[in-house]
């Protein structure tokens, strides 16, 4: 008997695992034998009746040339029949709506029906039209009532005029046809296909620019991929085309059109994947091309310059070999840095007395720097950096000198720096770092009035690097680098005083501008700097503004760090690393507000670390590491993030991070105007602690002793007798009366 209640639990559980199954077939029957709605059905005849069949002898599906079979699908399409069966028709398999037409390549011909039935299918998800003749129809504004559409083909289907708006209003679609040389789009409706069909992944809109026969100016850039426009012929529609724009296209060649627009002006080829240069392209534009960009690509060789015209031409970033080509005489900006060019820097350079930026860096040119180019009136900036170029600097630049920025990193120049440099009054970046150059420091060039970057690292400068006889030395400067040098003695506090651009304090970092020169046709050219910033080398391709650096590690610095250090409110960055510096670290420091990173390792200074650099709430590097330092380590806000390396090397030092604890004696005692103030009231703050500590203790013992015991009797006698004695007590008013 005791096993029938298993048995009958089996049973249960068997049948509930078998029910699902058991109803599945009738389901599954039911469902297929749903038939598409008798609606939809009549739509769709009624579609077929309003438009002919006719083959065509031209047609473009014949033997699959377009992918598709050539027949008339609307041939099966029989009423009393299931819609769904029909050819080129496609339904919901739960609801049987219809969901899908294919009709390309249906030998349609005739104007499109307009009534509104057809444009009822709510449910249509996908709709091919496309390799039909519907004989010049007007594109009805009522496609776009097909909310549910994802994919939309209506190439080469004979349908013409102007594309409607509402067909930008389907933002379901995923992918777009309408290649028609018949089409026309207006700049309202390519508006709303980039701003409303956000999720579209297909886009075509072949020779719908066929009409914009005066089309100048064409952008394409930003596509993903458009590496098959280099083998399609547009010279037939954009005759007049003289600015074309196709950066990050992904493009590997030239496109095979450019031999035609003889009228070329402009061409921004740039960030693809081109590797050679045609040699028909050296006749393109040849008199009128004044703007050419095919940086960051993979071009190994350029043989000539042919462009007469050319005014900004930018070939950096490829991976160009052998000697420096030299421009046409009439070119602004001429940039071909970070190639593999070798030899020496031609004195034919200097013929382009019209450049304003001359950018041949990171490359492996040779020899010496010629001095025709110090004498060059228009030039404002020369970056030569990360080169092989040796000698000395020119001797001698023109009193009209227009140059502002002057890098000649990374190179073997060396001797005297000349003092002609002064006769640049415009100079904003003087970048001479990592280079062999020797001497005392040049306090002359505090001349320079719009100085703001001043880079000297690293060469065989040595010497005092003594106070200014003036107020007024480097007031725009705001990176001060000089360090890897032999300078010697006390840093120059009159210094630091005359550096105003750094004594000024803004409030928030969102006014973010970077310094460079303005050229024609709207070209920035943003300057560079390699600097040492948080503990790491690197070079910064843009110079943000607001940033102010000093750099005076690795020398042989000694005395005290000034004070007026403090002052400098506007400075992130301050290494004075590697010296021979001793006293204390300056409570001052503490002041500056935007400090970044700070490094005074290896140093000989003493003392605490101030409490004070706990309110830098921007510092993220902190180096105190290798002093004298001792007593224990500030704590809170940023002085929480930093690791032991930060203050290894001071013996003396203890608390959070490092292991070592520090001992009572050094434990942060109140100050002095607390404990005045609690004396005023006749005791102090420990009398007060001792007082708490023994009233909690006796707390506790009645509590315990009355949930052991009940309530004693000398308890409850006691607290009774005081409560007595309360009531009995008169109130004042009542003695008044």
């Amino acid at each position: 008997m005791s096993c029938l209640p298993t048995l009958q639990f089996v049973c249960l559980l068997l049948f509930i695992l078998n029910f699902p199954t058991t109803l599945s077939s009738p389901i599954s029957a039911l469902l297929s034998n749903r038939t598409c709605s008798t609606r939809e059905s009549a739509i769709l005849l009624q579609f077929k009746n309003a438009i002919s069949v006719s083959h065509d002898e031209f047609d473009p599906c014949r033997d699959g040339a377009s992918g598709v079979a050539s027949y008339p699908k609307t041939n099966s399409w029989k009423e009393g029949t299931d819609c769904c069966s029909w050819d080129g028709v496609t339904c919901d398999k739960v609801t049987s709506h219809v969901i899908g037409l294919d009709l390309s390549c249906n030998w349609l011909s005739g104007i499109f029906p307009s009534n509104d039935s057809f444009f009822t299918l709510s449910n249509l998800q996908s709709l091919n039209l496309a390799y039909n003749n519907f004989q010049n129809s007007k594109l009805s504004s009522m496609f776009g009532q097909f909310a549910s559409l994802t994919y939309l083909n209506l190439s080469n289907s004979g349908f013409s005029g102007q594309v409607p708006y509402e067909i930008s209003q389907l933002n379901k679609l995923l992918s777009l046809d309408l290649s028609s040389y018949m089409f026309t789009l207006a700049t309202h409706t390519l508006r709303g296909l980039v701003n409303n069909l956000t999720e579209v992944r297909k886009l075509f809109l072949d020779d719908l620019f066929a009409k914009l026969k005066n089309l100048q100016f064409l952008d394409l850039s930003q596509n993903i991929d458009l590496s098959f426009i280099s083998t399609i012929n547009v010279t037939y529609s954009l005759p007049n085309l003289t600015n074309l724009i196709l950066s990050s296209c992904n493009i590997s060649q030239i496109p095979k059109f450019l031999r035609g627009l003889e009228g070329l002006k402009g061409l921004d080829l740039s960030s693809n994947k081109i590797q050679d240069i045609p040699e028909w392209m050296w006749e393109v534009g040849k008199d009128t091309l004044d703007y050419l960009n095919l940086s960051h690509n993979f071009i190994m060789c350029i043989e000539q310059l042919p462009w007469k015209s050319i005014e900004i031409l930018d070939l950096s970033f490829n991976l160009i070999e052998g000697p420096l080509p030299v421009p046409p005489p009439i070119v602004h900006f001429y940039s071909i840095s970070n190639n593999s060019l070798i030899g020496k820097i031609p004195s034919l350079i200097c013929r382009t007395s019209q450049v304003v930026v001359l950018d041949l860096s990171y490359n492996s040119l040779s020899g010496t720097i010629p001095s025709c180019l110090a004498k060059m009136s228009h030039l404002e900036v020369l970056n030569l950096r990360m080169n092989k170029l040796r000698g000395m600097l020119p001797k001698t630049f023109a009193k009209g000198c227009n140059l502002k920025n002057l890098n000649l990193n990374a190179n073997h120049l060396g001797g005297l720096m000349p003092r002609a440099i002064v006769n640049c009054k415009d100079m904003e970046v003087l970048d001479l770092g990592n280079n062999s150059f020797y001497g005392r420091f040049p306090h002359w060039l505090g001349t320079l009035p719009l100085l703001q970057v001043l880079v000297l690292r690293s060469n065989k400068l040595y010497g005092f690097v003594r106070d200014s006889k003036t107020n007024n030395s480097f007031p725009k400067l705001r990176i001060f680098d000089v360090s890897n040098n032999h300078f010697s003695g006390p840093i120059p506090t009159r210094c630091f005083k005359n550096l105003k651009a750094m004594l000024t304090c803004k409030n928030g970092r969102s006014d973010v501008q970077y310094m460079g020169a303005y050229l024609p046709f709207g070209t920035f050219y943003e300057y560079s700097v390699s600097l040492v910033e948080k503990g790491l080398k690197m070079e910064l391709p843009k110079i943000i503004t607001i940033l102010a650096v000093i750099d005076l590690s690795n020398n042989k610095f000694e005395g005290e760090i000034p004070k007026v250090i403090g002052t400098l409110c506007s400075l992130q960055g301050l290494n004075l690393s590697h010296n021979r510096l001793n006293g204390h670290i300056p409570q001052a420091i503490g002041n500056l507000a935007n400090l970044e990173w700070l490094d005074l390792s290896s140093n000989y200074l003493v003392g605490e670390i101030p409490g004070e650099l706990v309110n830098l709430t921007w510092l993220s590097i902190l180096n105190l590491s290798n002093n004298q330092l001792v007593g224990p380590i500030p704590q809170g806000k940023q002085f929480n993030t930093f690791e032991n390396s930060s203050y290894e090397g001071n013996l003396g030092l203890c608390g959070l991070p490092l292991s070592k604890a520090c001992s009572k004696s050094k434990i942060e005692q109140p100050s002095s105007s607390f404990q005045e103030k609690d004396e005023l009231y006749g005791f102090g703050w420990k009398v007060v602690l001792l007082g708490y500590g023994c009233g909690l203790a006796f707390g506790l013992f009645v509590g315990c002793l009355v949930f052991w015991t009940g309530k004693p009797k000398w308890f409850v006698t006691l607290v009774d007798g005081i409560q007595n004695r309360r009531t009995r007590k008169p109130k004042k008013s009542q003695r008044r009366v």
